[in-house]
């Protein structure tokens, strides 16, 4: 069987065979969201794209076990103004708590599968996700929680057979309570991903060409084999937060990120980007500050707020990028000037500076029979400026949401 077909046969016959033998055994739950977003800025970058779309989930969750966690969901996006965007998936999770409620030794473990389509526009990102992840907590002393973990994920982007994305997720974390109702947490560790990439110099075969000004057509270029380089690209990270209750309704978290690459040297990635839906975008090197807020002072109500900074290194750039960088343009635009690649070593690596800003406010009801519902709204605005000036933009977006539960 295909790599096609084979998730979501796996998933249909998990779907089965779970819920057909232990949906009169289990508690089942069923979860429904709908929300519709308007955004100024799509893609996150200079074309400043409105569109407004909407997103429908559908949830079930069985409780077989006490210990036992099984969720099936399912999702449709649709885009107005950029269809191709569009997508549905359907996702199957499982987890697993086997160590009993209060015991000092806690153990997590987790898993699931998912598959998203998009239309015809986007089909070269329709993918098959899979994840699994293992947690043990142990209580040193009542005010200590330490923790120890790892996650292994695993994109395969199935409109060819090379592409896919694996990462892999090491972690140690501390817990400390503060007097004053507060507390600090600590986490650090390694995240890996696999990383195919070209040589960030030009290759000394390029400059070989018959013209004395040494340029040479794009096109001819994209024929010379640059080597392609596969290895793992580690990237070492260090996250405290400081977290503290204000009054008896408000509680308030500052959080610092430090992402460090350990053994990045200045590649690119032929044919890909950073670009928005990028397997790439989420992998950066840099500092993250952020302040959020929840408060319950309006009764009824939950208020979340929050303002956030961060400076992000990405680690590719893609080969139009690096041939837009040689500045040719006029009489010999769709050339390359080969000095440029023999003279040092390329510097294409994109480099963001993001501040952003939440406020979102939410209306939960809890009724007798067990069903419930909270309506939700959330503004947020982003601010991103950008070494590349494709990625200079700002976003607006407003999100109006519905959750029920029963």
């Amino acid at each position: 069987m295909s790599k096609y077909r084979l998730p979501y046969a796996l998933l249909l016959c998990l779907v089965l065979m779970i819920f057909g033998s232990l949906s009169q055994a289990g508690d089942i739950k069923v979860e429904f969201g709908s929300s519709t977003i308007s955004t100024q800025n799509v893609l996150n970058n200079s074309t400043d794209i409105y569109d407004a779309y909407s997103a429908t989930v559908i949830g079930l969750k069985t409780y077989p076990f006490h210990f036992l966690e099984i969720s099936l969901s399912g999702e449709q996006d649709v885009y107005r103004e950029v269809s191709g965007l569009s997508n549905s998936s359907g996702n199957l999770d499982i987890t697993l708590i086997p160590t009993a409620p209060g015991a000092r030794l806690s153990i997590l473990l987790s898993g699931g599968i998912s598959g998203r389509k998009y239309h015809e526009d986007f089909s070269s990102i329709d993918n098959n996700y899979g994840q699994v992840s293992a947690v043990l907590g142990y209580q040193v002393q009542p005010n200590l929680f330490a923790r120890l973990g790892g996650e292994f994920r695993s994109t395969a982007y199935i409109s060819t057979d090379n592409d896919y994305k694996r990462d892999i997720d090491l972690f140690a974390g501390l817990n400390l309570s503060l007097l004053g109702k507060g507390s600090l947490d600590i986490e650090a560790g390694f995240s890996g991903t696999n990383y195919s990439f070209k040589d960030a110099y030009l290759p000394d075969s390029i400059p070989h060409w018959d013209q004395p000004d040494r340029l040479i057509p794009t096109d001819r270029v994209q024929m010379f084999r640059i080597p392609e380089t596969k290895e793992n690209l580690w990237l070492f990270f260090f996250s405290p937060r400081i977290s503290r209750q204000i009054g008896s309704r408000t509680g308030a978290n500052i959080v610092y990120t430090k992402r460090i690459f350990q053994n990045y040297n200045n590649g690119f990635l032929w044919g890909e980007n950073t670009g928005y839906l990028s397997p790439w975008s989420t992998i950066w090197e840099g500092d993250n500050i952020s302040l959020n807020i929840k408060s319950f002072i309006l009764p009824k109500f939950i208020l979340k707020a929050g303002l956030g900074y961060w400076d992000k290194r990405y680690p590719v750039t893609s080969a139009s990028e690096v041939w837009s960088e040689t500045g040719i343009t006029g009489d010999n635009a769709g050339y390359v000037d080969l000095t440029y690649g023999e003279a040092k070593e390329t510097e294409f690596a994109r480099n963001d500076f993001v501040t952003k800003a939440y406020f979102g406010i939410q209306l939960p009801f809890a009724f007798h029979s067990g069903l419930f519902i909270e309506p939700s709204l959330n503004i947020e605005y982003t601010d991103n400026r950008s070494n590349k000036d494709s990625y200079n933009y700002d976003n607006f977006s407003i999100t109006t949401g519905i959750t029920m539960r029963f």
